[in-house]
């Protein structure tokens, strides 16, 4: 442990923040309100506060077809706070909308259930349009945005809060970098938004962008997505472009090896994801090039 916690203080003030202590994302806790005392580890059927993940709740109500499938301890919701929004992006964000979409359904089972203290908007299926729902994130993204267009329809509508903007930092950058924004081409009208998002996005960038920084030297690109990663990793191999690929899943050796070749020049091309840079936060050395696939986080 001693080791550990050296190791991780030598890193950033936001990786210390973020993953010292226990940082396990998945559990569960139920707690429960007494005239004079607080329960913890109750039944979530007994409880008035329900702490969890979205990886341990996502556990609990399983997938179609799962024999031990049980959610009906969500049709009773009325707050829901989701805390830490930019954290759960970089976790499997499928897991959070996965749990919100079975908030407020019909339970499948009575559980003992005093009917007669039921509101009838509940009985109705309308609890969805009277829970209260907290988003909390550090910044603002498309994914969190469509929370309040799907998940999140409470009748009263949405109130957004933003911090005041800060200055910008990029005039205290002791060497200037130049920057460059390269637009994609136009969306076509019989194409959809998501094919143009994702096939138009990938084509545009292996014909006009990898072509361009093959024959440069100390290149990285920047992949936010795992999938879009995989998809430019076997276009590399296929085309026979020599690179080094660093993700989330890679072992402890391999990264060493890649960062080892790409510091001496070994490996001119690295492609890699930021879910990569969020768990590891290693430096890389002899970078000349930047590339994003696509907007950062």
């Amino acid at each position: 442990p001693d080791t550990e916690k050296k190791r991780n203080l030598s890193k950033s003030f936001s990786y210390q923040k973020t993953f010292l202590g226990n940082n396990d994302d998945f559990f569960t806790l139920g707690v429960a309100f007494a005239k004079n005392s607080v329960k913890l580890y109750t039944n979530f059927y007994n409880s008035d506060l329900i702490i969890a993940s979205p990886l341990g709740l996502r556990n609990l109500i399983g997938a179609d077809g799962d024999a031990d499938r049980d959610y009906d301890f969500l049709s009773s919701i009325e707050i829901v706070g989701i805390l830490g929004c930019e954290i759960l992006l970089m976790q499997n964000w499928e897991h959070l909308l996965h749990t919100l979409n079975h908030l407020n359904k019909q339970p499948v089972k009575d559980h003992s259930t005093d009917f007669s203290r039921v509101k009838e908007w509940v009985l109705e299926g309308h609890g969805k349009r009277f829970r209260q729902n907290l988003v909390f994130g550090a910044w603002s993204c498309p994914e969190i945005q469509s929370l309040f267009g799907k998940e999140c329809q409470n009748q009263r509508g949405v109130v957004m809060v933003s911090p005041s903007v800060q200055p910008g930092c990029l005039s205290d950058v002791m060497i200037p970098a130049r920057q460059l924004f390269l637009q994609m081409r136009e969306q076509k009208e019989e194409e959809s938004r998501v094919d143009y998002m994702t096939n138009g996005r990938y084509t545009y960038f292996v014909n006009n962008i990898i072509p361009r920084f093959v024959s440069l030297q100390s290149v990285v690109i920047v992949v936010p997505s795992y999938y879009d990663f995989v998809r430019l990793r076997n276009h590399g191999k296929k085309e026979g472009i020599e690179m080094g690929v660093l993700s989330e899943y890679s072992p402890n050796k391999a990264i060493t090896n890649t960062r080892r070749k790409f510091a001496e020049g070994d490996v001119k091309l690295l492609i890699t994801t930021e879910r990569f840079f969020f768990f590891k936060r290693y430096g890389l050395k002899n970078v000349g090039h930047v590339v994003f696939y696509g907007p950062p986080l």
